[in-house]
């Protein structure tokens, strides 16, 4: 694995200072900017294929709303926003361009744009950004998603897989924050009862690329899920040794009731905002959005921390986010690439930072005032963890994520449902993955 090079070479004053230098060359013209290289108009509303409904309260929704209104008000360019659901919107994309009916824009998830190379479903960037300034270039800390040496997606955030926890359960029960994979099982069962589960781990058939919230983990230990050729590595080493603590998490410490294991990202979403998880990995951009669907006096509570690892130190970290492409269905790729443009420049990062807690990708955005203000620390040190301790995964590079997924949740399932052997239940899904991998 890759260390995430950008960032990784980067110690925290000089990380931060790169980014202050490139404030003063970008941020000057700020979404105004975006706007100066084009002057085409588009000849009908450009269509915005997204998962947030401008309706909804969820911060993200009201950012996303926001920066819309203000494009099509500065620009005079018509956005239509087409709302699908996020767990399909991947093979909604495929099939739509497919029929010659795709989006202008469409956002798609880092994981699976190699789905989307694939099927020849993108428009490369590389000619828009390439009349960008060299010190706009320069602005984008993560490696963004390339295939074939084409940059397919920007991303508009980044998020870590960290371990969310509730400060007033792990005081009740008189306990410290766990830091340790053998703390987090004891916390875990000790928080446990009949209101509430100590642990959630979600391994939904349904879902597209949950398997990536073991990398920390699977780091930690020394293992791995994928090999460089792509082929399984998570029947071996730490990945086993991962597995293991998993399935002692459920059945030895009865952190949570077994049937749990079958939920997805959303039916975990609702036990944290309903306060029926004591802990549990989640990406740092649904906090915000977690703390606002809480009762006032319960969102101070929850928190996030890196996840456990042996020794105690901060894991190695995947990077990944929510992106913004181009699909070939565009008539008008210049003026889809103007709201893209406009959707990923440093204001609307700072906006996403300060309203939805999602993780800015330009360097630019840690200079805005906002981020030295004490309220941004949490914000501030996921950057800089980031920038530490994060790399590049190539199982998050794959065109067959669903099919990765589905292998390895159907394993988590077996052993946790029907206690089958580990090392058996991982093997067999290795062979099959090894046999359609891609």
């Amino acid at each position: 694995m890759r260390k995430f090079s950008k960032l990784q070479s980067d110690t925290r004053r000089s990380f931060l200072g790169k980014s202050a230098a490139v404030m003063g060359t970008t941020a000057v013209a700020g979404i105004a900017a975006v706007t100066a290289p084009y002057v085409a108009r588009a000849s009908s509303p450009l269509r915005f294929w997204t998962w947030f409904d401008s309706k909804d309260s969820n911060p993200r929704a009201q950012v996303q709303r926001e920066l819309v209104e203000k494009f099509q008000k500065e620009t005079g360019i018509e956005v239509k926003t087409e709302v699908k659901d996020w767990r399909t919107l991947s093979q909604q994309i495929v099939r739509a361009v497919a029929a010659g009916e795709g989006p202008d824009v469409t956002r798609t998830y880092s994981a699976w744009v190699g789905e989307q190379a694939a099927a020849g479903t993108l428009l490369p960037l590389d000619p828009f950004m390439a009349q960008w300034p060299k010190e706009k270039r320069s602005d984008i800390g993560p490696p963004l998603p390339t295939y074939d040496g084409k940059t397919l997606a920007m991303y508009i955030e980044n998020r870590v897989w960290m371990l969310y926890y509730r400060a007033d359960f792990l005081k009740k029960a008189g306990l410290e924050v766990p830091k340790t994979f053998g703390e987090v099982a004891r916390a875990a069962g000790a928080m446990a009862d009949s209101q509430r589960a100590g642990f959630i781990w979600t391994a939904s058939l349904k879902s597209t690329d949950t398997y990536q919230y073991a990398l920390p983990m699977i780091w930690a230990l020394g293992g791995q899920m994928l090999r460089p050729d792509k082929s399984a590595a998570f029947n071996e080493g730490g990945a086993v040794v991962f597995m293991e603590w998993l399935r002692d998490l459920v059945l030895k410490h009865k952190a949570m009731p077994a049937t749990y294991i079958g939920w997805d990202e959303e039916q975990l979403q609702q036990a944290v905002n309903s306060g029926t998880m004591a802990m549990c990995i989640m990406g740092t951009n649904r906090l915000a959005s977690s703390r606002a669907r809480l009762p006032e006096g319960d969102a101070p509570n929850l928190r996030a921390a890196p996840a456990p690892s042996t020794d105690g130190k901060p894991p190695p970290v995947p990077v990944t986010g929510w992106c913004l492409s181009l699909t070939r269905s565009s008539k008008q790729p210049k003026e889809a690439f103007r709201l893209l443009d406009y959707l990923t420049s440093t204001e609307a990062q700072v906006l996403n930072a300060r309203v939805a807690g999602e993780m800015p990708v330009r360097l630019s955005a840690l200079q805005d005032p906002w981020f030295k203000q004490p309220n941004a620390a949490e914000m501030r040190s996921w950057v800089e963890y980031v920038a530490k301790s994060g790399r590049e995964a190539n199982s998050l590079k794959i065109s067959k994520s669903r099919e990765l997924s589905s292998l390895y949740n159907t394993a988590t399932q077996e052993i946790i449902l029907r206690n089958r052997p580990v090392k058996q239940a991982l093997d067999e899904a290795a062979a099959k993955w090894n046999s359609v991998k891609g």
